[in-house]
């Protein structure tokens, strides 16, 4: 029997389960021995079969081709992204802070009438809610 047909073999579905599930517990020699033992060839067969395997069904899926500070880059983006505040109205990201002292200039400037913005952290560029 050629390694097509063995590789073939190992793709129906209860070997196909147990190679993966020899590869998820970093257990290769009982990867090789259970293509051995299904496939009836030899051990370097065997482990032609499992690498190829391995290569072809169990990398691409379960290992991560970025590196690891691409990894932590990645996920510090997505929690910078989670942690940003929203417009309430537009759902907009594009925000500007209302800082304590333009809140005193426009106090300073309009007496009681420019106490608008007091209690208020946020306005949205895109629809000019305040909050």
């Amino acid at each position: 029997m050629d390694m097509e047909s063995m590789l073939r073999m190992l793709e129906d579905q209860e070997p196909c389960d147990a190679l993966l599930d020899f590869m998820d517990e970093k257990q290769k020699q009982e990867g090789i021995n259970y293509i051995q033992t299904y496939c009836n060839c030899d051990e370097d067969t065997a482990k032609i079969l499992f690498d190829t395997f391995y290569e072809k069904f169990y990398a691409p899926v379960f290992e991560p081709k970025l590196s690891q500070a691409e990894i932590i880059r990645n996920n510090q983006i997505a929690q910078d992204l989670l942690n940003k505040p929203k417009c309430p109205i537009c759902n907009s990201t594009n925000l500007a802070k209302i800082t304590a002292t333009k809140k005193i200039a426009k106090m300073a400037a309009f007496g009681i009438f420019g106490m608008g913005d007091n209690g208020k952290t946020w306005r949205c560029k895109n629809c000019g809610s305040k909050f």
